[in-house]
């Protein structure tokens, strides 16, 4: 699935890397536990998230004229991985790997859902 119409500034929350489940600074947690998001974690750290003039620019504006895409192979997405029907127990879906950045959608914007990636393939942007 990948975005059709860009974010604002207000449309989005940080979400850490693909390694911090729910975007949590601590990562995986037992069911129940808490601990500042990502975005949570920058604004008590005092990040500068909006600007605060037209000539300084926010964190936020600055992700989205350098990450936000919504043509190409980096456009915005969502990755919807499919376990294999003969998976073995304990076997990981996926390796792990470096981690890629997330966000967290606050408002519903309007997105398409219609290319498959086969294992070991590359998305290439185009819509199969």
């Amino acid at each position: 699935m990948w975005l059709t119409e860009m974010p604002g500034e207000k449309d989005f929350e940080y979400g850490g890397y693909t390694h911090m489940s729910g975007g949590r600074v601590e990562g995986h947690q037992p069911w129940g536990a808490s601990g500042p998001t990502a975005e949570e974690r920058l604004r008590q750290d005092g990040a500068n998230l909006y600007g605060n003039s037209l000539v300084s620019k926010g964190l936020k504006a600055r992700t989205m004229a350098n990450q936000f895409f919504i043509s190409g192979p980096h456009r915005l997405g969502k990755v919807r991985p499919v376990a294999p029907p003969d998976k073995i127990k304990d076997e990981p879906d996926y390796p792990p790997g470096d981690g890629v950045p997330q966000w967290k959608l606050v408002r519903p914007l309007w997105w398409v859902s219609a290319a498959f990636v086969p294992p070991g393939g590359i998305f290439t942007g185009q819509i199969t």
